[in-house]
């Protein structure tokens, strides 16, 4: 049986990638239909006019189309208009700065068919540092099968979080509502930890299958810290809610401490950002973070260890020299 595969592209600013992103699809060796959605989230440079014209030049079997929004919404509304507009058995995600290699979908169909089509199949993927080239994920062909096996296997870190490279069947993601929430960064965070928390069957194959671009505008701000913070707070309360409300019921509390251990470095992240700033003292500094972020590492801090608990007394406390200290002391620790 040939599956139908369609593949989702959100576009947004990425005019120096989608020819590359453009292309790989093309090379494609699937000899099973594909269709390929690219998804304008309005972006300010010429990305959707370059993507028009390779459209436009294309004269081939896939599918191609281009779904326009009408302002910029995320890239979580990006994906879910992909979503609700794909026709496939099963959705692949790509983001437009990344590719595939030519036998990307071919070998990740083959393993869909060959297990009676599972919930997911994962390949490896390549990862492209500004100096070297690192094989991030690389598997050997395995079938996991049932909860929790498949939940703690994400937890582990065996199943990686990244939501591009992952062969989803359709029927999965909209029988279990599993839309990207809205409004948030890192959501891949929230919708795998869901996935991997209900799937029943999971096929990793033993192939480099994605090619990832890490660029210059992945460097960290305290801007971006707040926000990461702010959204790792959003996923943690959604995924209480969904325990409350049964969605993972072979799956046991312990699934929690996946994200706690991510508030915990989101705190610590955004602290380091203003620790670190440059031109004030610690005290201006930590005297300067925003309402919010102060609330939000008081409410959501964890801190798991007795460092990170005096950590956090002092910082409540306003105690900021004492706490620039300890948090000096933690950074050359670290660093060493």
């Amino acid at each position: 049986m040939e599956l139908n595969i369609s593949i989702i592209v959100p576009v947004y600013n990425v005019e120096s990638y989608i020819e590359e992103c453009f292309l790989s699809i093309v090379r494609q060796t699937y000899s099973g239909p594909i269709e390929c959605l690219f998804i304008d989230d309005c972006g300010t440079d010429n990305s959707i006019e370059i993507l028009i014209g390779l459209i436009n030049q294309y004269d081939g079997p896939i599918d191609m189309r281009l779904l326009h929004h009408e302002e910029n919404k995320g890239l979580s509304v990006a994906r879910n208009t992909g979503i609700r507009n794909s026709k496939g058995d099963y959705v692949f995600f790509l983001d437009s700065d990344d590719q595939l290699f030519p036998e990307s979908i071919a070998s990740l169909s083959l393993a869909a068919n060959q297990e009676h089509f599972p919930d997911i199949v994962l390949g490896g993927y390549k990862v492209n540092m500004p100096d070297h080239f690192i094989n991030k994920y690389r598997y050997d062909y395995e079938v996991l099968s049932g909860q929790p096996l498949i939940a703690r296997a994400f937890l582990s870190g065996k199943l990686y979080c990244m939501v591009p490279n992952k062969l989803i069947r359709r029927d999965f993601i909209i029988n279990n509502a599993l839309w990207f929430k809205e409004g948030i960064i890192h959501e891949d965070n929230l919708w795998s930890f869901q996935s991997f928390h209900i799937a029943k069957k999971i096929t990793t194959i033993s192939g480099i299958t994605y090619f990832y671009y890490v660029h210059d505008n992945s460097i960290m701000t305290a801007s971006k810290s707040e926000k990461r913070l702010e959204s790792t707070c959003i996923i943690y309360d959604q995924i209480i809610q969904d325990f409350k409300d049964g969605r993972y019921p072979l799956v046991g509390q312990d699934s929690l401490g996946y994200v706690k251990i991510m508030l915990n470095d989101r705190c610590l992240d955004l602290l380091k950002q203003y620790y670190l700033k440059e031109g004030n003292n610690c005290l201006m500094n930590f005297e300067r973070l925003p309402k919010n972020s102060k609330k939000l590492i008081c409410e959501y801090w964890f801190a798991p260890t007795f460092f990170l608990k005096t950590l956090k007394f002092l910082f409540k406390r306003g105690w900021f020299t004492i706490f620039g200290i300890l948090m000096r002391l933690s950074i050359y620790k670290n660093a060493r």
